[in-house]
Formats: C-alpha cells, sequence, structure tokens
C-alpha cells in the first residue's frame, strides 16, 4: 500500500516508525490524520506525533499542540496543547511559536499575557511571516496604535494577505496612521476580494 504524500510503501514506513525513526513517525503520524495511503485515524496519529514529540521532533510536538487544542484524537486539553507549542518554538519553529502566542493572548492553557503575546507576534512577524504581520498590526490598530499597525499592514500587504489588505484601507479611508487615500484604498480592496475569490474558487 502506498503512502500518496511520501510514494513510499506504508509497511516500510511502519517498520521505520517502530524501530525509532522520528521522522518516519511523523510521515506515519500525518498519514493517519490525513487519511493518505491508510485508513483516517486520529487516534492512531496523536500515538505516533506522541512517539516523535517524545523524542524532540519540533513538527511532532507543534501537531501534538494542534491535536490537544481541538481534541482530535485525543481529549481537549489547553494545558498540554500551550506545553507542547511551547516544546516546539523553543527549537525555533515558528508556527509553534505563533500559536503560542495565541495561547497567551487569549489565556488558553497558559496565564494570559498581553505583553507576551505581542512579543511573540513581533518576533514571528520580524521573520517575515505575513500572518503575524498582519496579526500584529491588528492588534495595535485595536489598541488605536495606527502609527505602529501601519507599517506592519504594509508588510503583510506587500506578501498579498487579504485581510490586512483590507485593514490598511480601512486605515486610507480613515486617514489613521496614514494619509487618506481613497484611491488606493479602493484599490487594495478590489485586490484583497479577489485574491480571496481566487483562494475560494481553488478549494472548490
Amino acid at each position: 500500500m502506498e503512502n500518496n504524500n511520501t510514494n513510499i510503501n506504508i509497511n516500510e514506513l511502519l517498520a521505520k516508525a517502530e524501530s525509532g525513526d522520528a521522522q518516519a513517525q511523523v510521515d506515519l503520524a500525518t498519514a493517519y490524520r490525513d487519511g493518505k495511503g491508510v485508513d483516517k485515524d486520529m487516534t492512531k496519529a496523536v500515538e505516533w506525533f506522541e512517539k516523535a514529540a517524545e523524542q524532540g521532533h519540533a513538527h511532532a510536538q507543534y501537531n501534538l499542540g494542534l491535536r490537544y487544542y481541538n481534541g482530535q484524537g485525543v481529549p481537549k486539553d489547553l494545558k498540554k496543547s500551550a506545553l507542547n507549542f511551547a516544546k516546539a518554538a523553543d527549537q525555533g519553529h515558528m508556527q509553534a511559536l505563533y500559536a503560542l502566542g495565541f495561547r497567551y493572548l487569549n489565556g488558553d492553557g497558559v496565564t494570559k499575557n498581553m505583553q507576551i503575546a505581542m512579543e511573540i507576534f513581533e518576533k514571528v512577524a520580524q521573520a517575515g511571516f505575513a500572518y503575524a504581520e498582519y496579526n500584529l498590526a491588528k492588534q495595535y490598530h485595536d489598541f488605536q496604535m495606527f502609527d505602529e499597525a501601519i507599517p506592519w499592514l504594509e508588510k503583510a500587504t506587500a506578501q498579498n494577505h487579504p485581510q490586512a489588505m483590507m485593514l490598511l484601507a480601512t486605515c486610507l479611508e480613515s486617514g489613521r496612521g496614514v494619509a487618506y487615500n481613497k484611491t488606493r484604498a479602493a484599490e487594495l480592496r478590489e485586490k484583497a476580494n479577489g485574491l480571496v475569490q481566487t483562494l475560494h474558487n481553488g478549494k472548490q
């Protein structure tokens, strides 16, 4: 039986995973999570993510954090979710760090701490991730810190982030943090709507 993601034999992958190969464990967990080459089974996916996570595999820890957060294959546990995100983040896993930022923002599994959340979002944004640039900008915007929001909105807009374009358009229409420019605002809204429509069509 073939795994459609990696194009290797599932039995071979299982043998490697059982021998303790952390990457094989992650690949097998992913196959069970997505139902690629095997029947979809979130419980088995979690079991293999757990094994790889115990060996310090950052992407496994990140995926385990997601499973605990969403209650997929395991009972929902926000503390375990945050702990796994933190372990992966400590190894430089940016998606995990970003997810950890939201845990601090909302107080999910950790003590709510806006300062830590903002520091995390800025670190991920500085690494050039558009979704973090937008979210950091949105937090500044919500605090009415428009001068701080605009540069991050511009960065995310340059990476074609639709929500950033929409929020930047709103700022341009109101002249908050940036010179009033109704024409550019309209252009941004049109482009953002086009990107969203393209994304929607691609999922159909």
